[in-house]
């Protein structure tokens, strides 16, 4: 069951004492593709190299993830930091939230460890996402 996560539901046609197991592939985070995700997220906001990517002032982690031979290099806390401080910017929230969706929860659990003298517009920027994120992903309420 590696890859694949048990959801129970209630049938529709039977009663509450009945329940059928429903499964779809899973949405771990420890199975999840930073280096693919991140190439599709440099490609959706249309960086399709290194290059392209250092003019649209894309930090340096993200494009080494996307690009690099070797990927192994990336420190997976370093991409999740980086894609913290990314995702209040606009432009880039609905596109992370996309692309890095299994592991939002890490990405924005950075936010507890950042300085708390926030500045008001940065406070309005983390509340933006988190209005936008909340309906798209309901189970990281739960």
């Amino acid at each position: 069951m590696a890859d694949i996560e048990a959801d129970i539901d209630m049938a529709p046609e039977a009663g509450p004492s009945t329940l059928t197991n429903a499964v779809r592939p899973s949405t771990s985070p420890f199975s999840f593709d930073l280096a693919a995700a991140s190439a599709r997220f440099c490609a959706d906001i249309g960086c399709t190299d290194a290059t392209a990517s250092r003019r649209a002032a894309i930090p340096e982690v993200v494009v080494n993830a996307a690009f690099a031979d070797h990927v192994e290099d990336v420190s997976t806390a370093d991409l999740t930091m980086t894609l913290s401080q990314l995702i209040s910017q606009p432009g880039f929230t609905e596109p992370i939230t996309t692309h890095f969706g299994p592991v939002l929860l890490p990405i924005l659990a950075h936010w507890l460890e950042t300085d708390t003298s926030l500045s008001v517009k940065e406070w309005e920027s983390r509340l933006t996402v988190m209005a936008f994120v909340a309906p798209l992903r309901p189970a990281l309420w739960r």
